[in-house]
């Protein structure tokens, strides 16, 4: 923010003031280095990548330490392949003894695309198998659209290739995550249903039967899904007023708790692991983000965002700090990127995206480096 409290343009570390146009409707990539965030309480601009020939925003990111697989919500749906940038054993934190350390950085570029069939549109969720389980040629990964309502999507994220689908359910595949043999998919029913698919069997015609459980009333619209520092549970935010977080048992489907907010922590749309902690991101105005101990289950604190730092709905979690994006457009045409810190639960830095970076909705991080 500039010095007056009004937004300002970033300055790269060379100097430069980022002055960029976007031909259309095109995407924008934002990346930060978090690891010297981490280390001296602050956030940096590095650098954007205009995606041409899209329409509608980023849902999901996979990541495999090289490249970032984006979802696109457009009509049809898309996943785009981008190349990071980041040499191998490169980290964000070796800046803080080398005044030139980017310099050797690779520009992010664009390396593949794969576009869906005409009526597979909204691209709501992608998940990836195991990368254990990926082989030189092939890792596999799976896209819900909303259109039709239920399809899954299998994709070879390397091949960038599409392999089939199969009507999972009647309803939007809203998110999942896969651990071990199984991927397990939260759609958007009242209330939601989790289904456990045996992975080898998806897409084997007849002999796939996934394992369905509801949860309960009042526990719907399933935006943030990911594990425990176990692998043995996953976690569950719900997009309800206020907001639930239901913990799951893994394989075995059994509820092990559940949790209701306090009133004022509603409508959760992302969440990562930070240790033993679920750190989740509410869509409110403004964004609030979320702190519960995962092994009992219990709320320990919430911190709302500052003024205008509304629907913090993207987070990378790195060295104790979480990284926010916000799905919000000032007059500028400009967002934010916001630094927590999750001991204290303290807002400790923001950063004014360029001009057209806007609505982040996803996140991924790489190496010291998040991307929204």
């Amino acid at each position: 923010k500039s010095e007056n409290g009004g937004p300002s343009l970033p300055t790269t570390r060379r100097g430069r003031r980022a002055a960029m146009s976007y031909p259309g409707r095109a995407l924008v990539v934002v990346w930060m280095v978090i690891g010297l965030a981490a280390r001296c309480g602050g956030i940096s601009y590095d650098g954007e990548l205009a995606i041409p020939d899209t329409q509608g925003g980023l849902f999901g990111s996979i990541t495999d330490g090289k490249d970032i697989w984006f979802g696109v919500d457009g009509s049809p749906a898309k996943i785009i392949r981008i190349s990071a940038g980041i040499p191998i054993g490169f980290s964000g934190l070796h800046e803080v003894a080398f005044e030139d350390g980017t310099e050797g950085l690779d520009h992010m570029k664009e390396v593949g695309r794969l576009e869906f069939l005409p009526d597979e549109e909204r691209l709501w969720s992608l998940v990836a198998e195991p990368l254990d389980d990926a082989t030189a040629d092939s890792w596999f990964a799976y896209a819900g659209v909303g259109n039709p309502a239920g399809r899954l999507v299998k994709v070879d994220l390397l091949q960038m290739k599409r392999v089939g689908y199969l009507q999972l359910s009647g309803k939007d595949v809203r998110g999942g995550i896969s651990l071990g043999s199984f991927a397990y998919f939260v759609t958007s029913a009242k209330p939601a249903v989790v289904m456990r698919c045996p992975i080898k069997e998806m897409f084997h015609g007849d002999t796939f039967h996934p394992l369905e459980v509801s949860l309960a009333l009042g526990e719907h619209n399933v935006q943030a899904v990911f594990a425990d520092n176990t692998n043995e549970h996953m976690l569950l935010g719900t997009y309800t007023q206020p907001a639930r977080v239901v913990k799951l048992a893994v394989p075995a489907m059994t509820r092990s708790a559940s949790l209701l907010l306090p009133a004022g922590d509603e409508m959760i749309y992302c969440g990562a692991r930070w240790d033993k902690h679920a750190i989740f991101g509410t869509s409110t105005l403004p964004g609030r983000i979320i702190k519960v101990h995962i092994e009992t289950l219990t709320h320990i604190k919430t911190i709302e965002l500052s003024h205008g730092e509304d629907r913090a709905v993207s987070l990378v979690v790195f060295d104790g700090r979480a990284f926010v994006g916000l799905a919000n457009e000032w007059e500028q045409d400009t967002s934010s990127i916001v630094q927590v810190d999750l001991d204290t639960m303290e807002e400790v830095a923001a950063l004014v995206t360029p001009p057209g970076c806007t609505w982040l909705y996803t996140a991924a991080a790489v190496r010291g480096f998040a991307f929204f």
